[in-house]
């Protein structure tokens, strides 16, 4: 078994790919643990499946999972991390909005068997994007907090890391409850929900979020505001969970 699995999905990722496996590359080697980098593909017209296997024949640390007549983004990450070899696996997206920077941050913190999630709002700053994204994404996370009393900032940012029993262990008390993580382009939420039933700690660390400056974003404004919706429903529907965990 290799110590740290990085899982990345991508749909029409061609610009972005080479330079995020490159500094995702850079940074696990500045922790000299072994790792992977697995990138799952949702079939990409744009040719993004070809560059990755490209980079396969430079780098073999690098794995690529096809996924032809599939889409979205949280089945695929579901996808790489059941493939993954790694001890402590991470999810982040493609288009540099998750710094690779912080990857080793991240991934160190979760040897523990924390959950722990990539935040935007433990600093000033450190949520970069449009106006119209930043209020309701803030708004969002207030009431998953006040709700829920979770105790976090950030639930929804996708940029996580936990130990793979750990993953494994959140997925079998959503199979328990009939909740699937990752049936949800925004997971965060169920999985801290299922770490707080299962006792497993939730850690937060700072990791700097920056809006795509290349390619295009896959979140229009209408889908941002299903999400929105969604993301309310489901606190709604995770309220049993809490009183569950209060009561125990």
């Amino acid at each position: 078994m290799i110590d740290y699995s990085v899982v990345t999905a991508t749909y029409n990722e061609a610009q972005n790919i080479l330079s995020l496996l490159s500094a995702i590359q850079d940074a696990l080697n500045s922790t000299r643990r072994t790792h992977e980098i697995l990138v799952v593909d949702d079939d990409s017209p744009d040719g993004t499946g070809a560059l990755v296997q490209n980079a396969i024949e430079r780098n073999p640390d690098i794995r690529l999972l096809r996924r032809v007549g599939e889409r979205g983004i949280g089945p695929a990450y579901l996808c790489g991390i059941l493939a993954s070899r790694g001890r402590v696996v991470c999810t982040m997206d493609a288009d540099f909005s998750h710094p690779p920077a912080s990857l080793p941050q991240l991934m160190d913190a979760a040897t523990d068997g924390s959950l722990v999630l990539g935040s935007r709002f433990l600093r000033a700053g450190d949520f970069d994007t449009l106006w119209y994204r930043a209020l309701p994404t803030r708004t969002i996370n207030l009431w998953h907090r006040w709700l829920l009393h979770t105790g976090l900032r950030d639930h929804t940012n996708g940029y996580l890391a936990c130990r793979r029993e750990t993953m494994d262990s959140l997925l079998e008390e959503g199979l328990r409850l009939g909740i699937k993580p990752f049936d949800r382009t925004l997971y965060g939420l169920v999985l801290v929900t299922l770490a707080k039933r299962r006792h497993i700690p939730v850690k937060e660390l700072a990791a700097r979020y920056v809006f795509r400056t290349q390619g295009k974003t896959k979140i229009k404004f209408g889908r941002g505001v299903a999400l929105l919706f969604e993301e309310w429903i489901d606190s709604l529907r995770l309220l049993p969970c809490r009183y569950s965990l209060l009561r125990s």
